[in-house]
């Protein structure tokens, strides 16, 4: 009995420490649009990751406090298409760290519209609230249904926002458990009511976006895009 108490003892830290590094995930948004030629990568000796347009960057922070390597993700959203790039890092831009520990320097405006009054535009949009297990998201009246397994920050992009018809979307669910990108047709229907679509008033979300993640220990990436 002795024994079993001071191996507990021991461990106790152990499981208390790994509990706080599972708490949140901070969600970073680089206030800057990537252009073609800027060198991005996964700490100051990752492999380039390739620019070729006008590019938004969104980093994701699985395990903020730890200062070793450790699971994060790149969403790198543009025209062409939205990626998700698992790291290990912080990001470096041009040879210099970027995002990681600046907390609450920056703000994204929602919708953040790219090339406006060019036929290629497009509009990013960010809700502000973290969604949960118990949300429902919708392509559209009748579109695709999107599970979300743990708490949730969505994304919404819009390929052809002036467009009355049904046309490319990309709906981001970032989540600790699982990140993932889904294929769109429609405007996002969150609990039977439409958000986002011909939204009026601009938001600012804070950078990081704190995501709360009390105790999940998986990370899985779905590295899909449409």
């Amino acid at each position: 009995m002795k024994k079993c108490i001071i191996l507990l003892l021991i461990l106790l830290p152990v499981i208390v420490f790994s509990q706080t590094l599972t708490d949140y995930s901070d969600v970073y948004f680089y206030p800057h649009i990537l252009s073609p030629g800027d060198i991005l990568t996964d700490g100051p000796r990752g492999e380039p990751v390739e620019i070729k347009e006008s590019t938004v960057l969104i980093w994701v922070d699985y395990y903020p406090l730890a200062d070793y390597a450790h699971p994060t993700l790149y969403t790198l959203i543009s025209h062409e298409s939205v990626r998700l790039i698992h790291g290990m890092w912080s990001p470096f831009l041009n040879k210099k760290s970027i995002l990681l520990n600046e907390i609450g320097q920056y703000a994204l405006i929602s919708p953040l519209k790219l090339h406006e009054n060019t036929p290629i535009g497009f509009n990013v949009y960010i809700f502000p609230h973290e969604l949960n297990s118990n949300d429902v998201i919708a392509d559209g009246p009748s579109g695709n249904i999107f599970r979300l397994l743990n708490n949730t920050l969505f994304i919404w992009v819009d390929f052809a926002p002036n467009a009355k018809y049904a046309h490319d979307t990309a709906y981001i669910l970032l989540a600790k458990r699982r990140s993932r990108v889904e294929k769109g047709s429609w405007w996002p229907i969150l609990n039977n009511k439409v958000i986002l679509y011909n939204q009026t008033n601009k938001l600012a979300v804070i950078s990081p976006f704190v995501l709360a993640n009390p105790y999940e220990q998986d990370v899985i990436i779905d590295e899909s895009a449409p």
